[in-house]
């Protein structure tokens, strides 16, 4: 379960998102609202991605393995699909959104043939707003078109 707790008073804890027994992340939309949560079932080696987009829970990814190769680093900045990494034939790891809506799954966001991704960009409610790349002298990348602009500039000079 996904719990609600107050950092000013000295309340309970109450349960703000129900899960499941397998449950093992929750994402958020806008106005505490869950958009998706996360399952293993290990009895049934199925890895899942639930979406609560159309207001039912209805499963957007589905992977059957014996451990979870997939991860899910968060919300993309429109919080319509969830930024999702997997590794490529070269060991590095590649970053693409997955659709809450429909589960479909985009070309690689972030990917480099030459560096690896070092760590994901977010904010403290899992927002994903770029990545940095591995390296000697990391280099980054954002989804916004503009961030990327200034950081060239930036390292330009």
């Amino acid at each position: 379960n996904l719990y609600r707790v107050s950092l000013e008073k000295k309340k309970r804890e109450r349960v703000h998102e129900r899960g499941t027994k397998d449950t093992i992340d929750f994402f958020m939309g806008d106005n505490d609202k869950v958009i998706a949560r996360e399952r293993f079932i290990k009895s049934r080696k199925l890895h899942i991605v639930e979406s609560f987009f159309s207001g039912k829970w209805k499963v957007v990814f589905e992977q059957k393995t014996d451990f979870m190769v997939t991860g899910f680093n968060g919300v993309t900045p429109d919080k319509k699909s969830l930024v999702m990494s997997v590794n490529r034939k070269n060991g590095l790891r590649a970053y693409y959104s997955l659709s809450l809506e429909d589960g479909s799954v985009t070309e690689p966001l972030f990917s480099r043939e030459d560096k690896g991704v070092e760590r994901t960009i977010t904010d403290v409610n899992r927002i994903v707003y770029g990545v940095e790349y591995s390296g000697f002298k990391p280099s980054y990348e954002f989804f916004d078109e503009k961030l990327n602009a200034r950081m060239r500039g930036i390292d330009k000079a």
